[in-house]
């Protein structure tokens, strides 16, 4: 039986062997610190400890287990100095884990306060075994290496917060299900203690008992190692770092693409549509001046003629008009200065049926009826200038979308209403609509659905509207309309809101 025990120890010391051997192969390269020399130490202490309790128990070929009931220092040499050398590599595995978590001062007073509570240990066991307690022996063996599991428990607990994977978790089972092994153990030793029936055992039945039980716990030593190196393996050994460096560098990578992305995009932006804008929108003002001048000096020589009415309600419309564009374009320019839009309570629907009228000669030339169902009649807080832009340039797509297309009966609907503390107006058309692939990006900038289109329009729009704290957005109708719908919100939800 011995023989059979020694040849299972053996297996033991290979497997720890071969841990050793594979961390430190995996180590070149990696800074050497306490974890590693506490790793080490452990695999160590543990191949050499049940290679010498292996070694010890293969000579010997008889049927009678050994004796681990009696005093521990009568053994062989090597049998005891193998089971010390156990005792030293179960404790470094908490010590390990302490050392990952806690300051070399600390380590090192934990490496002194193990070392002391080791010596102490056998001390203890040696005045036991003078007075020939084997029970009592056995208790305080099992207590002790209870405790250190107990610590070995509190580390893995601790190191989970902060890395809950799943190699920590089956530590942490293993741990558990050692403990209760121990404590089923200890609690049979205690009855025996007490000589409480049915569980009061003779010396040579409890040392059977306990040859099993270290064989159970000297298995569930080589399990925890074997979890502990694929934590190792995961966590601190060179492969391990060097991924961490390949993901580090990937994702400098991706940051300075991104930035570098960004910043090709800002500038793209502020080239094509601010410095853009701006200039054409200084052109423009030059013509409209010379209109405006050209128009005015009409007037006066036309108010010499009385007969001339017509002519001079014509000229007024022209500096209306030019007036409005005027405006429109100031506005822009604004948008782009990034400062805040000057607004105005304005009688909704009278804007609406305004900025409507003038597009109303343009639909009626695309054969496109205009309508309007209007039932907000209230004043609201906005940017006169901009929203009319925005009116304006949902109308004119909705035009050129229905004029792109032949169809009996093309129409254009402008509704308003309020709701929900909410101004909400929608275009609808009976267009074509926008394509589905098209949709999510509708509002980017560049983006357009048209064949000759800058993709400015709806990316304005969304940003006149996002300055008024609302949205835009298109949605599709029941029987295939398309609709541009926007929400603006009222005075008191737009200040809460950019608090």
């Amino acid at each position: 039986m011995n023989t059979q025990i020694g040849t299972n120890f053996l297996l033991m010391s290979f497997t720890l062997l071969s841990l050793l051997t594979a961390t430190l192969l995996l180590s070149k390269g990696v800074t050497k610190d306490r974890v590693f020399y506490s790793r080490v130490a452990g695999l160590a202490l543990g191949c050499f400890g049940t290679l010498l309790v292996g070694v010890s128990l293969l000579p010997d070929t008889g049927s009678t287990p050994i004796d681990l009931t009696d005093d521990p220092f009568s053994h062989s040499r090597y049998l005891l100095a193998g089971r010390l050398l156990c005792f030293f590599a179960i404790a470094c595995q908490p010590l390990m884990f302490c050392a990952v978590r806690v300051s070399t001062r600390v380590y090192q007073f934990a490496v002194v306060g193990l070392t002391l509570a080791l010596v102490c240990f056998l001390v203890v066991i040696k005045v036991i075994t003078l007075g020939d307690h084997y029970l009592l022996q056995l208790m305080v063996t099992h207590s002790f290496t209870m405790a250190i599991s107990l610590w070995l428990l509190i580390e893995i607990a601790l190191l989970r917060k902060s890395t809950p994977t799943s190699t920590v978790n089956i530590m942490l089972t293993v741990v558990i299900v050692t403990l209760i092994v121990y404590a089923v153990w200890v609690a049979i030793i205690l009855l025996d203690m007490f000589e409480i029936k049915p569980l009061a055992l003779t010396q040579d039945q409890m040392n059977q008992w306990d040859l099993y039980f270290r064989f159970l716990r000297a298995s569930l030593f080589i399990v925890s190692e074997i979890v502990i190196f694929v934590f190792w393996l995961q966590t601190r050994s060179s492969i391990a770092l060097t991924e961490a460096k390949n993901k580090e560098s990937i994702l400098k990578l991706l940051a300075e693409k991104d930035k570098l992305i960004s910043h090709l995009v800002n500038t793209r932006a502020l080239v094509e549509t601010g410095a853009l804008s701006a200039g054409v929108a200084h052109e423009l003002n030059q013509f409209l001046a010379r209109i405006q001048i050209n128009s005015e000096e009409a007037d006066s020589l036309i108010e010499k003629d009385s007969t001339s009415e017509q002519a001079r309600d014509s000229l007024v419309r022209i500096q209306d008009s030019v007036r409005a564009a005027s405006e429109v374009i100031t506005g822009i320019k604004k948008l782009f200065s990034k400062t805040d839009p000057e607004v105005s309570q304005i009688k909704i629907d009278r804007f609406l049926a305004e900025t409507v009228d003038i597009y109303s000669e343009r639909a009626r030339q695309a054969e496109v009826s205009l309508d309007v169902s209007l039932a907000a009649d209230c004043d609201w807080l906005v940017s006169e200038t901009l929203l009319r832009q925005v009116i304006g340039n949902l109308v004119s797509n909705a035009i050129e979308s229905l004029d792109s297309i032949s169809k009996p009966e093309k129409k254009i609907l402008i509704k308003s209403c309020v709701r929900d503390k909410c101004l909400c107006i929608d275009v609808v058309d009976n267009g074509p609509g926008v394509a589905s692939k098209k949709r999510q990006n509708l509002f980017s900038l560049f983006a357009t659905t048209k064949k000759n289109g800058a993709g400015l329009g709806l990316w304005l729009s969304k940003s006149i509207i996002e300055q008024h704290a609302g949205r835009i957005y298109y949605a599709e109708g029941l029987e295939g309309e398309t609709i541009f719908s926007i929400e603006i919100p009222d005075t008191s939800i737009r200040q809460s809101h950019t608090r």
